[in-house]
């Protein structure tokens, strides 16, 4: 029933504005299956990986998988919850009219389709691709790349829906709606990125004069 129904929203048989209905229940308990699918195929794949990421972290290979799950579920759910209430305060910013248990609802299901069909094909080509290509390093960054690009297609194709789901759950004209979902997360990243950029800069000169200042306190001394 679950594949139905994100196959549907991933090829557009049901539309966004069909999702408005979801409770958050109902979202949530999607956006946790397909969690547990990503955490699985993800877990799966750093355990092949030569990267051997599992290693890594200092964590036995099928006990890294299990974690890659419990993780998968869990921040698939957090990031449902935070994700959605953000976007839910800034579309009443620009006039949303949506419940916010209806709006993360319709966006975590709208994240279980694309994850739990779209998301999770790439991974698993992925972890075939490690299998048959692991000792052909060119011909194994050359498939990730290829998956790569699909995901970023993926990802994009994801935002379209969400901002027609945004546009039907919120009652926002689609000038709205991209000022709530695009244009305002943009500014506040760029500004996050300055301010955290001018912190790197500002500890680094500190460093610096500090260090200046010790290697002349040292050459008078000497």
């Amino acid at each position: 029933m679950f594949f139905k129904d994100w196959l549907d929203i991933l090829f557009y048989k049901k539309k966004p504005a069909e999702l408005a209905g979801t409770s958050l229940g109902e979202g949530l308990k999607n956006v946790a299956i397909a969690g547990l699918i990503l955490g699985l195929l993800s877990g799966i794949f750093q355990y092949l990986s030569p990267s051997k990421v599992a290693n890594v972290l200092s964590i036995p290979g099928p006990a890294a998988i299990i974690v890659s799950i419990i993780s998968g579920v869990i921040m698939a759910v957090i990031g449902a919850l935070i994700g959605g209430a953000i976007l839910h305060v800034f579309c009443k910013i620009v006039g949303g009219k949506g419940s916010i248990g209806n709006y993360i609802g319709a966006l975590a299901k709208i994240y279980a389709a694309i994850a739990g069909t779209a998301l999770a094909v790439i991974l698993l080509i992925e972890i075939i691709a490690v299998l048959a290509l692991g000792t052909n390093a060119i011909a194994l960054l050359a498939v990730l790349g290829i998956l790569g690009l699909i995901g970023l297609i993926v990802s994009l194709w994801e935002l379209v829906l969400v901002v027609l789901a945004t546009n039907a759950v919120q009652q926002l004209s689609t000038g709205r709606t991209i000022v709530a979902v695009i244009i305002i997360p943009i500014i506040i990243g760029v500004i996050l990125l300055f301010v955290i950029g001018m912190a790197i800069l500002s500890l680094f000169m500190g460093s610096g004069a500090l260090g200046g200042l010790n290697g002349t306190g040292g050459f008078l001394l000497g």
